[in-house]
This record gives structure tokens, sequence and C-alpha cells, in this order.
């Protein structure tokens, strides 16, 4: 196995980011010569200024969701994007897919859906009050839950097709995820909620903290969640305990993925913080952005994170390991 170092520069709207990155001469993932010694992560042209706030990934093939009233999809593994209409005004925060749909959700609890890789959009608006909105989703097979302001839960069937209300309470929801048998959200006040029947029922855990709690994920044993000042609370038992550990910064963090157990959060003003003992210690590292991320995901191979005014910036799992 052979280790190469290139240089190159990438420009894209109104800045220039220089980077090395290391190639893999097995690698699956190859980013053209690409600068000087500033992190693992290359930056991409993503075809918007507009915010970016959440990401999801279905082999190479990626869509990133914000703002703006497109949605950005990449069929080469971040490469390059391409806008496509999302078919909604509404602002979007999160997105998910499983092998046939993507749901993206947003706005007044609009919850958008394309099985064609975003080149067309079947939308429902689920509230009139557009004070509410959902701010995540996630799917296990043909079930998908989003959850979001006002403590709002709606489950979806069908891919999507269809939703039912399964509100519980006033608490904001920001974030869910699951596994094989949970499904956990989390949000305001530290608040962590689970069920073991898709959302017909949710029962408060508690975290040990009461910052507020933006992101979370699941590797299939363990859970971490993500938040204000730099929170990171660990759980391996389906959320009935949980364990705060040092994250080394007291920057808002957003949004959580794993590989394994590799952990990736990120946030605040191009925070990235990295795990590979799953979850119990964590190093920052640079990100090559001062824009704030909002989302990150892994599809094995490559990582990707999207945030402030566009902002996509890709990594190798060699590189964000170094």
């Amino acid at each position: 196995m052979q280790r190469k170092q290139l240089w190159t520069k990438i420009s894209g709207g109104l800045m220039s980011l220089f980077v090395l990155v290391n190639i893999i001469s097995c690698s699956n993932i190859y980013h053209d010569d690409t600068g000087t010694v500033t992190s693992g992560w290359v930056s991409k042209k993503s075809g918007t200024t507009e915010d970016l706030r959440g990401i999801a990934c279905k082999g190479t093939t990626w869509m990133a969701v914000g703002l703006g009233k497109d949605v950005i999809v990449s069929t080469n593994n971040g490469d390059t994007w391409t806008p496509k209409p999302s078919g909604t005004k509404e602002f979007l925060y999160d997105i998910a897919c499983n092998d046939t749909a993507w749901v993206a959700s947003g706005d007044s609890c609009t919850l958008t859906v394309s099985t064609n890789d975003g080149d067309t959009w079947k939308t429902k608006t689920m509230s009139e009050n557009p004070n509410i909105s959902c701010k995540g989703v996630a799917c296990k097979g043909n079930t998908w839950i989003a959850v979001g302001t006002s403590g709002v839960v709606f489950v979806g069937t069908n891919n999507g097709a269809n939703w039912n209300n399964k509100s519980k309470d006033y608490k904001i929801r920001e974030g869910v995820a699951y596994n094989d048998s949970t499904w956990i959200a989390v949000g305001q006040d530290g608040s962590v909620s689970a069920s073991t029947d898709n959302g017909e029922k949710w029962t408060t855990k508690s975290s040990g903290t009461t910052d507020y709690l933006l992101g979370v994920a699941c590797n299939g044993t363990t859970w971490v969640a993500v938040g204000d000042k730099g929170t990171v609370i660990v759980s391996t038992d389906n959320g009935k305990k949980w364990t705060t550990k040092p994250s080394g910064t007291g920057k808002e963090l957003f949004s959580v993925a794993c590989k394994g157990n590799t952990w990736v959060a990120v946030g605040e003003k191009g925070i990235v913080i990295v795990s590979t003992d799953n979850g119990n210690t964590w190093a920052t590292k640079p990100s090559g952005t001062e824009n704030d991320l909002y989302g990150v995901a892994c599809n094995g191979t490559a990582w990707i994170a999207a945030g402030q005014h566009g902002t996509v910036i890709v990594s190798t799992d060699t590189a964000l390991r170094q």
C-alpha cells in the first residue's frame, strides 16, 4: 500500500482553499491534486451559497438540503454537485434515505419525498403553523420518523406516502436516530426520548445534561448525542444511561455520524471532533473552514460535512484518522 501527498488549489465562490490530501493507492476514493497542508478535508463547489442544514447518502449518491429552494445532489461521492428543485419553498433542515426513497423535513412540518434521487419530489405539509418545524428525520426500512418543535413526532409508512401524528409533549426535538430495536430523539434541555414500537409511545430518559442536544446517531450498540457547549453524551444500553464525555471544545456541535467505532461530530465555526474509540475520547481536527458545519454523514469510504454559505467538505476515512 502506497501513500502519496498531493498538493492542489481548489477555488470556489469567494474564496480559495489549499489542502494536502493523503492518497492511498488501494482506496476507493481519489481526490485530484489539492493544495497546502491545512487538513484532511477537501472543499468542494456545492453550486449554492445558501446554508446547508442536512446531508445523507445512498452508496456514492449524496444529497444535502437547506435554506434555499434547491437540494444539491452528488453521484460521484461528493466530487461534484448539482442543484435540483426541492418542490417546496420551505426551509429544509434534515434528510434521510433508504434503498428507494429520500425524505427531507422542514418548516411548517414539511415532509417531501423523492424516489428518483431528487429529480422530482412529492410534498406534504403537516402543520398550518409556520412556527412549527420538523428538524430531524430518520428511517428504518419503510418506517420513517420526523421530529421537531413543539414536540412534534410524525411516523411515516409506505416510504413516506402516509404520515401519522404521534406528538407527545412540547419539548423541542432536534434529532432522531435508530438501531434494530430502538428510536431515540434528542432536543431541548438535554431531553432524550426513546421508543421501541416505531414511534407509537415514547419514554423520557435521563441524559445527565441540561444542555441543548442537537444531533444523535447510533452504530448499532453505542449511541452518541451532541449539542450546545461542546456537549457529548454516550449510551451503550439503548439510552437507559448516558455518560458525558470530554469533547475538547466549548463550541456548539450540530451533528454526529459514525462508521463502526469511528465517530465524527461537526459544528460552530468549522469545528470537527473525531473519536476512534467508540466515543470515549475525542480529538479536534482541522476542517479547513471557519463556516458553521450543520450536518455530517459517512457512506463507509467518504465523510462529507455541509454547512453555512453552501460549504461542502469531503474527507476519506484514512485522512480523517491522521
